[in-house]
């Protein structure tokens, strides 16, 4: 016979073990909902400056700078094989510039060449190029082209609040929404499919990288993360917009077909999710995040004009 004092106890016992049971849900449910701090950043990755200075080209000698600097929130490690220095026009098949060489060599006489996101490094290196005697007295060249060629790995890291409304079927996006990265995230947005309980959410692309001087840009991905809450995206669709049109690239997360570029510079990856777990007039705080994984590459062309009085019996 159960007396009324072990039956406080028992009472006692399963009320405890309600209220564990219960705050472990709680935090389970809550775990996407975490506060994330509400800071606006902005940076663009590696910025750089290749000053060319022409004042003693009648000497054959053409003056350089280059500044560096890493404006984004991850260091960027560059090694000889990410830079790139050559000029269009060729004279018995090698460039028509002395010092190219030495150009990389200074910029990488300490090894791999690390710029830390929060240290800017101003003027990294200057010296002369020197214009080849052949091709300076060649009267036919009027100029030459010199290109500068960087590329780099870097990773955009993103995460916000949201908040989902079944009722209106809209995501609403409730802290700052930037990254400081060449390649953001700049919007999200919920859509509804024909499924029942299975929606997409729509992920906003865009190259916010250095353009002015810039020749050409490539981005190819190596690696996307996309997340809602503990729900891992994967079924994804790739699209870019064209003239207020989307057009679809890939019905799966092709990498490959994930390129930006001077005519592309913005994307959308569109990702089916079941939210079954959500009720019909719900509205529910969870966080949106993820990762992209890219290489960056930039070209930059300068002309040099060469003089027009030049060769023998010049001023040279």
């Amino acid at each position: 016979m159960v007396k009324f004092k072990d039956f406080k106890i028992l009472y006692f016992i399963f009320i405890l073990f309600f209220l564990f049971i219960f705050s472990s849900c709680s935090i389970i449910g809550n775990s996407s909902k975490q506060k994330i701090e509400d800071v606006d950043i902005s940076g663009k990755g590696l910025e750089f400056t290749l000053n060319l200075n022409d004042d003693w080209i009648n000497n054959k000698l053409i003056s350089y700078s280059l500044d560096l600097e890493n404006t984004g929130l991850k260091n960027i490690v560059l090694s000889p094989e990410n830079i790139k220095l050559f000029t269009s026009e060729k004279m018995k098949g090698d460039d028509v510039l002395n010092g190219l060489d030495n150009f990389k060599s200074n910029l990488f006489k300490n090894g791999d060449l690390i710029l830390y996101h929060d240290l800017s490094i101003d003027s990294i290196i200057d010296g002369n190029f020197e214009v080849k005697e052949d091709y300076f007295k060649d009267l036919l060249k009027s100029k030459l082209e010199l290109n500068f060629e960087i590329n780099y790995d870097y990773m955009t890291e993103f995460s916000n609040n949201v908040e989902i409304d079944m009722k209106k079927k809209k995501l609403n996006i409730l802290n700052s929404i930037s990254q400081a990265a060449p390649i953001n995230i700049v919007n999200y947005k919920l859509l509804p499919t024909s499924e029942n309980k299975v929606y997409e959410i729509a992920f906003y692309i865009k190259d916010n990288g250095i353009s002015s001087n810039i020749y050409s840009k490539s981005i190819s991905f190596s690696e996307v993360s996309l997340n809602l809450g503990t729900h891992d995206l994967n079924d994804c669709s790739i699209w870019k917009e064209e003239n207020s049109n989307k057009i679809r690239l890939s019905e799966s997360l092709e990498l490959n077909k994930m390129n930006l570029n001077n005519k592309i510079n913005s994307l959308i990856i569109v990702c089916k999710v079941d939210l079954s777990d959500f009720r019909e007039s719900e509205v529910r705080n969870t966080i949106i995040s993820g990762n992209l994984k890219y290489n960056y590459d930039m070209l930059f062309k300068e002309e040099i004009k060469l003089p027009k009085k030049r060769g023998e019996g010049s001023d040279w």
